[in-house]
This record gives C-alpha cells, sequence and structure tokens, in this order.
C-alpha cells in the first residue's frame, strides 16, 4: 500500500513513533462548538471572551467542533477545509485561542459536502477529480455493509456531465466518500492537515476514519486498509506534524494506535458502564468496567463521559447487557431523550445524558460534579462536553441533524451569564473547574499511572491511582438519599481539606473525595 501512495517518508510508515506534540499526562480537554456561547456575529471572540482563566486553570486542550463553511450534519459536511466559516469568525481568533490552549481540530477522513469544490469539479469532468469519489452501479449488492443508523442508501445519485452517476455516501446524500484508492486524495488531504497546523491547531480528530475503506462483500468498517490509511497519513506529513486522534472502539486500538498511525484514540467503551451507575445510583457496571481495565495503558487513551453525539451503546460487542440496557432506555424515553436503533439493537441514545440523571435540579447539579470527579480521576486524558459542565437543557429537533441535535443546545451570552446567577447552577462549574484544576498538580492521576480496583458495596465504589509511594484513593457515594461508611486499609488524609480521617469516613449522598495515606499526602 505504502507503493500505492507513494508518499515521501513512507518507509517509515509502520514505526512507532511518540505524539508528534505531546499532550500534557495531566491535561484535560474542554469540547466546545464555536458558536456555542454566542449572541451572533463573532462567535469565536464571544467563545473566547466566555473561556476566562478558570477554564484555562483547569483545561489545558480546547476541542473546537467543526469551524469550517459547511452544508449540514452539525458542522461534518464540510464544503471548504481551508476556510473558517464566517458564521464564526476568521484564522485570527483560531490563533488567538490556541495562544491560551492547545487546539483540537476535526479533520473528517471519510468524506467531504456534496457542494465542496472537489464534488464539483468531478461533477463537471474534470480529469484530476476523476477517481476521487466511489462510483458503483445502483444494483451493487450492498447489503453487506455496517454503519451508523442512517435510513438513506448507500449510493445516491448526482447529475454530472456525463449523465447521472451514483456515488457512495455512507452518512448521507450530502456527504461524498473520499475514494481513498486513489493516491491523489490521500496527498490532498495530507495538505489539509499541514494548513490547520499552520494556523495554531496541534492536534487532529480524525472523524469517521473507521469507513474511509471500501472493500466490496465486507463490513466496510474498521478494515484493516484504513488503519494503513492513517500510517501513510502520519508519514507523508512529517515530523513537524499535528498530532492524529482516532476515533474507533477500544478493542480496535491495538490497530490504530502506535503502529496503526494514532497518536491518541477516544475510548468509546467508558461512557455506558459510568452513565448506568450515575442513573441508577448503583456502583457494579462502573466498578465492572475498573476491574476489567486495571491493566490497561491509557496513556494514549481520552475518556469522556458525554459529547457532542450521543451515548453509544455500541451493540456490535455490548458492553452493558440486555437489562441495563433497558434500564437507561426506559428513563432516556421518559426525558425526552432518544434512543436509536440499528436492527434489533439499541446503537445510542441521543440527548443531554445528565437529563437522565434522576432528582432536582440541584441533584442532578450534585450527580454531574460526582460525574467529573469519577472522570478526572480515572486514567487516560479526560475530555469534557461543555455542554455538560453548564447543565444545559434539552436542545429543539432539528431535522437536518436528527436525534443527535437535541444534545447541541447552544446558549445566548446575556443567556449563560443569567443562567449562571443560579446558585445551584454556579457552585457546579466552579466546583468541577476546581476539580479539574486540583487534577494537573497530582501527579498520582496522570495519564499514565496504574488503575487499581479496590471494592465497591452497592452504592459506594474505591479505586486507587498511583503507584505505591504516591497512591492517591479515589471515593464516592452514588447514593443522593444514603450515607455511605467507607473503609481504607491505613490512617488517611483528605487530599482536598488536609483533614486526617483515621481508617474511615462517612460519605454524605454523593459525596466523593480524594484521600492518600498520611505519609503520601
Amino acid at each position: 500500500m505504502a507503493e500505492l501512495f507513494q508518499l515521501d517518508h513512507a518507509d517509515s510508515a509502520s514505526v512507532d513513533l511518540p505524539p508528534a506534540s505531546p499532550i500534557a499526562p495531566n491535561s484535560a480537554i474542554l469540547s466546545v462548538y464555536p458558536d456555542h456561547i454566542s449572541d451572533g456575529g463573532n462567535t469565536l471572540e464571544q467563545l473566547d471572551a466566555f473561556l476566562d482563566e478558570r477554564f484555562a486553570s483547569a483545561f489545558e486542550t480546547l476541542h473546537i467542533l467543526p469551524f469550517f463553511p459547511s452544508t449540514g450534519d452539525g458542522g461534518y459536511a464540510i464544503s471548504d477545509h481551508k476556510t473558517v466559516s464566517s458564521r464564526y469568525g476568521t484564522w485570527r481568533e483560531i490563533r488567538k485561542l490556541s495562544a491560551r490552549f492547545r487546539l483540537i481540530a476535526d479533520l473528517v477522513l471519510n468524506h467531504v459536502s456534496s457542494s465542496h469544490a472537489w464534488v464539483s469539479r468531478f461533477l463537471a469532468g474534470d480529469a484530476a477529480f476523476d477517481d476521487f469519489f466511489i462510483e458503483l452501479d445502483p444494483k451493487t449488492d450492498l447489503r453487506a455493509i455496517e454503519r451508523p443508523p442512517r435510513d438513506t442508501p448507500v449510493l445516491s445519485p448526482f447529475k454530472s456531465s456525463l449523465g447521472l452517476r451514483h456515488l457512495w455516501t455512507t452518512f448521507g446524500p450530502d456527504q461524498v466518500d473520499l475514494n481513498y484508492q486513489n493516491p491523489a486524495v490521500l496527498h490532498a488531504i495530507r495538505d489539509i492537515a499541514q494548513s490547520l497546523a499552520s494556523e495554531g491547531v496541534s492536534s487532529l480528530r480524525l472523524d469517521a476514519i473507521a469507513y474511509v475503506w471500501k472493500e466490496l462483500g465486507s463490513s466496510c468498517a474498521n478494515l484493516p486498509q484504513a488503519a494503513d490509511v492513517l500510517r501513510l497519513l502520519r508519514a507523508g506529513l512529517g515530523a513537524d506534524r499535528p498530532n492524529l486522534i482516532a476515533e474507533v472502539d477500544a478493542e480496535l486500538q491495538g490497530h490504530f494506535l502506535g503502529k496503526g498511525g494514532a497518536d491518541f484514540a477516544f475510548r468509546f467503551d467508558l461512557a455506558p458502564c459510568l452513565a448506568h451507575s450515575l442513573v441508577t445510583g448503583k456502583s457494579d457496571c462502573f466498578y465492572r468496567w475498573i476491574s476489567s481495565n486495571a491493566d490497561v495503558d491509557f496513556s494514549r487513551s481520552i475518556l469522556f463521559l458525554a459529547n457532542h453525539d450521543s451515548l453509544y451503546l455500541r451493540p456490535q460487542t455490548p458492553i452493558l447487557d440486555d437489562k441495563e440496557v433497558d434500564d437507561l432506555v426506559e428513563v432516556a424515553i421518559r426525558v425526552g431523550c432518544i434512543p436509536v436503533a440499528r436492527g434489533d439493537r439499541i446503537y445510542q441514545i441521543s440527548g443531554p445524558l445528565h437529563l437522565m440523571f434522576p432528582g432536582d435540579f440541584e441533584l442532578v447539579c450534585g450527580r454531574i460534579a460526582l460525574a467529573m470527579f469519577l472522570l478526572a480521576s480515572l486514567p487516560g486524558i479526560p475530555m469534557v462536553y461543555l455542554n455538560t459542565l453548564l447543565a444545559a437543557p434539552l436542545a429543539a429537533l432539528n431535522s437536518e441533524e436528527g436525534p443527535r441535535s437535541i444534545n447541541r443546545y447552544k446558549f445566548g451570552v446575556a443567556e449563560i451569564h443569567h443562567l449562571l446567577q443560579s446558585t445551584c447552577r454556579e457552585k457546579l462549574l466552579a466546583r468541577v473547574l476546581g476539580i479539574f484544576s486540583s487534577r494537573r498538580r497530582m501527579k498520582s492521576l496522570a495519564a499514565d499511572r496504574p488503575l487499581t480496583p479496590v471494592s465497591c458495596t452497592t452504592n459506594s465504589i474505591i479505586f486507587a491511582r498511583g503507584h505505591h509511594d504516591e497512591r492517591v484513593y479515589v471515593v464516592a457515594n452514588l447514593s443522593a438519599s444514603n450515607k455511605e461508611e467507607i473503609y481504607f486499609p491505613a490512617p488517611m488524609v483528605n487530599l482536598e481539606s488536609g483533614e486526617s480521617v483515621g481508617r474511615s469516613v462517612c460519605l454524605l449522598p454523593l459525596q466523593f473525595g480524594w484521600f492518600a495515606t498520611e505519609n503520601d499526602a
């Protein structure tokens, strides 16, 4: 395949290189839309003003969701990769943000908007774009392919100078899949990556990388050649390149991370387990995840509870059993979230996860704070979606973006300042920013430090982080009504208050904390 692409440095494509621009082991990521906080006008400038020094001290890295001109799918139908949409601002604002945060931008590898210049030139018969897209006979049998739930056909018709042409559109007719069997496509994507790096972007989230390689008769998802594409992209970028972050399932990270070409990867397996424990107040699902991942190297993994899309339940390799999925679906429907099926299994739950937390708004805020504490205490690099941090309401359903749109509420500038006058919401924001600021100073909570399960009861959980000479005990009570007595193997100090607590501590409902032995404190 290296010969196929004929890229510079292709001989280094299979080498396990260190990250190009290492993300600090105690850092955390905040994920935002470019117009997340906006009253119109230059939305990136308004976002920059909102993300004050409290945010900068808590989050070293800022993931700005697509800020390019786009024709749909919440920004992921990109029509021009080298321009900032005039809706949001200019490259000046991107560079200004890059002076305060390390920036992650999205590089959508699988497709471009049907309005992209590449598509227009293909349809016009421009020979330079002959094989940029995948054209098939509409009678081709594509039943074997796997893709996210869609009600549109895989092949979409387009009028061209040569008549009607049917092109591969995994995500819908407005998003036309690129043909990576054509070396020119990868060269063009490499140029985009280099352009983004020159504007201050230090990492690229490789959206939809699982679908980039097509082989008729196969699932066309997570094929080995997809990792080959990633390796060759990295090799073609050379040494002075942005980090590449793959969006793949945990069991596939061995194919994509390191020698697979990615510097980091998102893990989707934590969210269903932690979500179930937070919604039910029972520790078993989350503790099961901790126990099964105690020996995993998380140094290049990005973990999250909620993101801009949905709660992905991984039906192809289930983490939750049927009863546990039913628990979540029942609550989701009751609060206005939308379960989405693929075949006979629930694929994802769309909507703000925190709306599924039981109780009044004060209790919901308490569970969000608990959720963020647990996320901050795990190995890997934590990512927080701004709407979780702000306890955002349900957004209106947008037919263009589908069910995922209800998880994408945008705040007006005056609106968010008014909402933050609410004692509960302001306390939540201050508490979570404080948690992540403290995490940056705690060596035991670094991404690569060991994870050790200790014990759990029905409603409480204890696990440890760090080596024996620096171990921190993470304790939490998931119940909103019961106190929980926690017992330690030695006298402990509460790391937040500095108070000695002896060998036990009584946790109030939804209370949590970091503890260490008196020698390690």
